[in-house]
């Protein structure tokens, strides 16, 4: 794919097309990461994914967020930085004229990204990119005091949506298909490629820099808890993480992870594959033999329990969380969604 966004593309601070550069993968391990929930008995593991543990998340960016454990902040590049808190990882970028980053997730972690960024530079954060419409991603904007907020034109009535107070009250930068931002001799751009965890789901890309960012979309060698994955479009999240599997880059963040390796991306995209070729052999079986009744009849049964993928028996979450996966690929297949 071609990074640069063409002639009508929305541009936020107008600046010349920028090609996606090629890059080496790196050959990083996967991270640990843990939660200071103690308090609830709960406790994740050193090579546990996040969302392995049903209310990891939840527990501690809502409940427990004054807490923000485990803080770190990577470079990756010259300008572009990876904070690592509580399960959530952040883009960070640095301009001559401002400073983005994605996903602050809760008003805590916020605080403590911002402070980190006083200590790589005086300028100030100008835009908060948000990766797609989940209530766990889009808090603690407020501490940005100032920024932009970027999110698909699809957040600001999902947001509207919100008893909690959790999210953004107005999105002062929303975009279509695309949007490219000029920090001040680094360009960041945006893109939306439909529906995948969510439906305003957006692809960070720093094409300079070699580095993409997403969410919710794929685990580093992990199935995520099938609590976690019911506003998930597989077919959505297939057709994305294919195209992105396409692209040549060093640094790949995935939302919950400081395991950048961008072969970890290409192995879930692989999964995702895998698992589409499995369930829709299933779902083909049984249209032939019964029409729709019959193929939904095999998604509420014995479809869950059909469907095995022994090549990723390895991966955290294969046992406990493969039959979920099994139905809400099925869904997206059979319902749309």
């Amino acid at each position: 794919m071609n990074s640069s966004f063409g002639d009508h593309a929305n541009t936020h601070i107008l600046c010349a097309p920028s090609s996606f550069k090629t890059g080496k993968p790196n050959n990083s391990q996967r991270a640990s990461i843990g939660f200071p929930i103690d308090a609830f008995n709960l406790k994740i593991g050193k090579n546990m994914n996040k969302r392995n543990h049903l209310l990891g998340g939840i527990l501690s960016s809502f409940i427990l967020s004054t807490n923000v454990a485990h803080a770190e902040m990577k470079q990756l590049s010259d300008d572009a930085y990876i904070h690592f808190s509580n399960g959530y990882s952040s883009l960070v970028v640095v301009g001559n004229d401002g400073v983005l980053v994605v996903d602050p997730a809760f008003t805590d972690r916020a605080r403590t990204i911002k402070s980190d960024i006083s200590g790589i530079t005086d300028t100030k954060v100008t835009h908060v990119v948000l990766t797609h419409e989940h209530y766990d991603h889009v808090g603690g904007t407020e501490v940005f005091d100032g920024a932009e907020i970027v999110c698909h034109e699809t957040c600001q009535k999902i947001f509207d949506l919100d008893v909690l107070g959790i999210t953004p009250k107005k999105v002062t930068l929303p975009f279509a298909d695309n949007l490219r931002i000029d920090l001040g001799g680094k360009i960041v751009e945006l893109l939306h490629m439909g529906a995948g965890d969510g439906v305003s789901t957006t692809i960070v890309h720093v094409p300079e820099d070699k580095i993409v960012a997403t969410a919710d979309m794929s685990d580093p060698f992990a199935l995520t808890r099938g609590s976690f994955i019911d506003d998930r479009n597989y077919l959505g999240v297939r057709k994305i993480l294919n195209e992105l599997s396409s692209w040549n880059y060093e640094h790949s963040i995935t939302g919950h992870s400081d395991n950048t390796d961008p072969d970890a991306l290409k192995a879930n995209a692989e999964f995702v594959n895998d698992l589409y070729d499995a369930v829709k052999a299933e779902l083909d079986a049984a249209m032939t033999e019964g029409g729709p009744g019959a193929a939904y009849q095999l998604l509420g049964g014995e479809l869950q329990t059909k469907v095995k993928l022994p090549k990723y028996e390895s991966w955290d979450g294969y046992n406990e969380h493969l039959s979920r996966h099994v139905w809400r690929m099925g869904m997206s297949i059979l319902h749309g969604g």
